[in-house]
């Protein structure tokens, strides 16, 4: 197995990652060159803008790397184009979340109107308490509700600047695993001392029961001083969207509201909110309207800058699965119950009982369900989804019928009410033989399947028509669990004769 140390990574991209503290959650839809100047040292590449989500090309240099930033998830992709191989790192242990050390306890200020490279910008800078003069400058376009240019007034120097750009559609493909990578899971990570890390301080289910335009809420103390992240997943059985604010207050003798934040969120959405130890929050209000119905998780950790992920981390490279299942993913170790479980099954099976022997047995593949990756397992191509004969080969015609059988693990039993619910959206991709997108549609297909009893053996068909010239291709399918929000892939490839 190889080992690689990514601390290259973290230096490099800092810097950009800064961004995020800035960026709405809808900025617009571009694309850029990048340019970052650290210590006399330029870096250079390409950045990608939909929505809330970003990526970052920097192929030049003795260590290209792509990195993927989505704000609504609470991890980053880093891939490494040479040696093809992915990782994935949670913002609070990779290093890439903005140096709040830099920001907290500054004072933001709007300064004036300038343009910069054809956009006109609004300008603003951020001042120390104890100082008059301006720690960060920002230009934020006023058209791409986006930072085009950040300095940081600070010995050494380092900025950021955006250049070329230039507004239009950007394919999701971009902001996604390119095909080919192997996934590298990160070990020796640094991990932060007992009072830094982060601690389930609550969890609870808010229900609405009123009508449309009356709200139901909850109040929830919590402890100023200290980094906190508000989680609310969607969660009603009655309505398409749980519409609902929270309100933050800061702690003193009179009560003072900081912010207030709305939400809707469909079932099984969720959205987070990081709030830094110097806001000094000490309430939450929440409340939902009408029959919304919401989870709220709230996490706190010690406060101050947080030190993860400052120390050394390697990755090692995951042995190739069997094909066609691009990244093929290991099953967690048992749990102590699900070897007293299996214990059981083996007394039943011992004493002649195969019935409880079966029920001993599901009963133990239960305690770990939850705990496993969405993994896609017996993909094969097949001459219809009536029989499932297999296909000889992988040859088809243009505009022939393609059709795809495989078996799913991991997603999430949802309970409503005395039913177990399965809900999984379908992306769908062409690539060409190097890699390159041709065609496809994200949310393709959209399954939802309810069942009396938890459901473990599942499995997907799929039927794909494709017209292309003669010549290899991949077919890319990403399932997205709704219920959970993980997500896996897999790829066949097909000749068109």
């Amino acid at each position: 197995m190889q080992k690689r140390n990514f601390g290259f990574i973290i230096v490099m991209l800092v810097a950009f990652a800064l961004f995020l503290f800035y960026v709405p959650v809808q900025a617009a839809e571009f694309t850029a060159d990048w340019f970052n100047i650290k210590e006399g040292v330029t870096y250079k590449g390409k950045i990608y803008v939909k929505g809330d989500m970003m990526c970052l090309e920097s192929l030049e240099g003795p260590e290209p790397i792509i990195m993927i930033i989505n704000q609504r998830k609470r991890h980053s992709i880093i891939m490494n184009p040479v040696e093809k191989y992915y990782i994935e790192l949670p913002k609070n242990l990779s290093g890439l979340e903005p140096d709040k050390d830099r920001i907290i306890g500054t004072a933001k200020k709007h300064v004036g109107t300038e343009t910069v490279n054809g956009l006109v910008c609004d300008k603003y800078q951020f001042f120390p308490s104890d100082s008059d003069r301006a720690a960060i400058t920002q230009w934020v376009s006023k058209k791409l509700q986006y930072p085009v240019k950040i300095v940081y007034h600070s010995p050494g120097g380092d900025a950021i600047e955006l250049k070329n750009i230039k507004e239009g559609r950007v394919d999701v493909a971009v902001f996604q695993v390119r095909p080919g990578y192997t996934k590298m899971e990160v070990t020796g990570i640094e991990k932060p001392s007992h009072d830094q890390k982060k601690v389930k301080v609550d969890e609870f289910v808010l229900k609405g029961e009123g009508r449309d335009t009356d709200m139901t809420s909850i109040e929830r103390s919590v402890h100023p001083g200290q980094d906190l992240m508000i989680i609310i997943t969607g969660d009603s059985r009655y309505r398409l969207e749980s519409k609902g604010k929270f309100s933050i207050y800061k702690k003193g003798v009179k009560r003072e509201k900081i912010k207030q934040v709305r939400f809707a969120l469909k079932p099984g959405e969720e959205k987070f909110w990081d709030f830094p130890a110097g806001r000094e929050i000490k309430f939450i209000s929440f409340g939902v309207y009408g029959k919304g119905e919401i989870k709220v998780r709230i996490e706190q950790g010690a406060g101050g800058h947080d030190q993860a992920g400052k120390g050394q981390m390697t990755a090692v490279k995951k042995q190739p699965g069997p094909k066609p299942v691009v990244v093929q993913q290991t099953l967690p170790a048992p749990s102590g119950s699900f070897s007293s479980l299996i214990d059981d099954a083996k007394k039943s099976y011992k004493d002649g009982n195969k019935i409880e022997t079966i029920k001993q047995l599901k009963a133990a593949v239960q305690t770990v369900w939850d705990e496993i990756p969405l993994t896609v397992i017996n993909a094969r191509l097949v001459k219809d989804t009536k029989n499932y004969v297999s296909r000889d080969s992988n040859v088809y015609r243009s505009g022939q019928k393609i059709n795809i059988t495989s078996q799913i693990l991991g997603y999430k039993l949802k309970k409503v009410g005395e039913a177990y619910t399965i809900n999984l959206v379908i992306d769908f991709y062409v690539l060409d033989e190097n890699g390159k997108i041709m065609g496809g549609k994200e949310s393709f297909a959209k399954l939802t399947r309810k069942k009396p009893i938890p459901v473990t053996d599942f499995d997907m068909d799929f039927h794909y028509t494709i017209s292309y010239p003669k010549g290899i291709y991949n077919i890319q399918t990403i399932i997205h669990d709704q219920n959970s929000g993980k997500s896996t892939k897999f790829t066949m490839q097909i000749e068109i004769r």
